[in-house]
């Protein structure tokens, strides 16, 4: 059973600004340094200021980056930069966008939802790290807001929810339509009409809801939950819902950076991994270092076509790596990785390489110790390269994505992939629609 409410929204106002895309921004997680500059640049009511605030070298315990977060908050409800709907209300959000060539739409709805543990109507699918659960826990706590979403998918195979989205964004103007720096279209509508919002909540009530993205967000607000048992608002999370069956479901790959292993010598590394898989080399010279790439890229991907596990790999040497696996039974014998988990590309890599061979095992993960993650949109494939070569990291792994129904098999045996295995483009943003806890 799950219940879903609709809520009074906080957003900016849109009678004193003209460019939304001044003032969103993406989720905390895929804010790097140099990004978080620029958005505090675009304006001073930039949402950055409060989803991902700098720190300060006079920062205490009782003045620092989440205090100041909870303080522009209140400042700007004050002073009218953000306002919040009189009227309570389920809000459409949809998204136009372009990945690999190939233009999407998807559109999906934001919502309050009870919370629960996992299990009782919302069912996880990897897991999580510490550092990211006690910061947005710490936002929280002084904010007193949820600021950014959760993104759950629910399966509607009939689209009784889409049908009923689509009828009212016929009937209105967005209130919000606003295109960021990357081209994204971002709109959002109010649906205020009683019969329209007793409907949704009617066919979810009886769905079970897989967390897309943001696993910390929805951890963080139980543990919120948990130390306010007598604060009504604090048992509810903000989440945006999208149909499983939506067309404009795009997964996209999360590659592993690796660092800080004892000597580590390559060409050792190379004739360890050959116990289990196959090894082809791109090798390359400054002349067609471009062309060795793509070459490795798309044999990598007909791999995946294909149903074969596999991954590119680089670690300066002048050469690109396919790393396919010789038999989908290695991990048979595995009594200690559930069965589901065994045919996943991100579970292969994970157990049979980082483990095994490098030795790094769940508890350097949490710690995040020896590998860090990058999302492939933008310049990523090239930054990581550029991270190797530079010798800040040693290796990388390029991942194939996972497949929709592969993370709706591991939710649904309730199983977790491990963390960061999936990245579904493009991200929910933020600073779209607020919900202010009470």
């Amino acid at each position: 059973m799950v219940e879903i409410k609709s809520f009074r929204g906080v957003h900016y106002n849109p009678g004193k600004f003209d460019d939304f895309s001044k003032l969103i921004a993406p989720p905390y997680d895929v804010i790097s340094a140099e990004m978080q500059d620029e958005l505090y640049k675009s304006s001073e009511y930039n949402i950055v200021r409060i989803i991902k605030g700098k720190d300060s070298g006079e920062d205490t315990d009782t003045a620092n980056k989440y205090t100041r977060a909870g303080e522009f908050f209140n400042d700007w409800l004050e002073k009218n930069i953000l306002v919040r709907d009189e009227q309570e209300s389920i809000y459409i959000y949809y998204q136009e966008f372009t990945a690999a060539g190939q233009k999407y739409e998807r559109t999906g709805f934001i919502a309050l939802v009870k919370l629960e543990g996992y299990g009782k109507g919302v069912l996880p699918h990897e897991f999580t790290l510490k550092g990211p659960k006690a910061d947005r826990l710490n936002l929280m706590r002084a904010s007193k807001t949820h600021t950014g979403q959760v993104f759950c998918l629910y399966p509607d195979p009939e689209k009784k929810i889409d049908d009923v989205l689509d009828e009212e964004k016929s009937n209105a103007e967005p209130m919000i339509d606003v295109t960021d720096d990357e081209g994204i279209k971002h709109r959002l509508w109010a649906v205020t009409n009683a019969s329209s919002i007793d409907k949704i909540i009617s066919v979810m009530a009886e769905k079970q809801l897989f967390i897309a993205d943001g696993h910390h967000r929805y951890e963080t607000a139980n543990t919120y939950m948990e130390e306010n048992p007598t604060l009504e608002g604090a048992k509810y999370g903000m989440m945006t819902f999208v149909n499983m069956q939506n067309v404009g479901l795009v997964v996209l790959p999360t590659h592993r950076l690796v660092k800080n292993l004892e000597e580590f010598e390559p060409a050792q590394f190379e004739d360890k991994l050959q116990g289990d898989f196959i090894l082809e080399t791109f090798e390359f010279s400054a002349k067609n270092e471009e062309d060795q790439r793509k070459a490795m890229f798309t044999k990598l991907r007909q791999l995946y076509d294909s149903g074969k596990h596999a991954f590119g790999m680089y670690c300066e040497n002048d050469r690109y790596y396919l790393v396919t696996l010789k038999d989908d039974s290695s991990l048979g014998t595995r009594t200690d990785i559930p069965g589901v988990l065994k045919q996943l590309d991100v579970t292969i890599l994970h157990s049979l390489i980082l483990d095994s061979i490098l030795g790094i095992d769940e508890e350097k993960l949490a710690q995040q110790a020896n590998v860090e993650y990058i999302k492939d949109t933008g310049t990523a494939i090239q930054e990581s390269i550029d991270m190797v070569n530079s010798g800040e990291f040693q290796l990388v792994f390029f991942m194939n994505p996972p497949k929709v129904e592969e993370i709706d098999l591991v939710a649904g045996a309730g199983e977790k992939m491990p963390q960061k295995s999936t990245f579904f483009y493009p991200k929910v943003y933020s600073g779209l629609i607020i919900n202010k806890i009470e």
